[in-house]
């Protein structure tokens, strides 16, 4: 795992989402340059797909650090395409659409 630079944090994301029952479990880690944890949330969300899991779970993450008064903020997730979408600033997926706007906005904000 590669830490963030000084002064920099990085919100490790990752969700896990049972189709059968609409149920996503999320958790987010908050990491210091030097990759302690200094903080982190999870929930139970319902939601329709693993796609606006993985983007619940940005702006999850995302909110926690900007809670604890970090403006300087990285967001990682395996979800390529969520990451590519936040990196370019327009979201094109339906599922996630209005959640990775909430995201972008943030992450402009912060």
């Amino acid at each position: 795992m590669d830490s963030p630079p000084p002064g920099v944090i990085k919100v490790n994301s990752d969700s896990s989402f049972d189709a059968s029952l609409n149920i996503a479990g999320i958790a987010a880690v908050l990491r210091d340059s030097v990759g302690s944890i200094i903080g982190g949330a999870n929930r139970r969300v319902v939601t329709s797909s693993i796609t606006t899991a993985e983007a619940l779970v940005c702006r999850l993450g995302l909110k926690a650090a900007i809670l604890h008064g970090w403006d300087s903020i990285i967001v990682k997730s395996d979800n390529d395409g969520l990451i590519s979408r936040l990196n370019s600033k327009s979201s094109t997926c339906w599922e996630s659409n209005s959640v990775e706007k909430d995201v972008i906005f943030c992450l402009i904000d912060a």
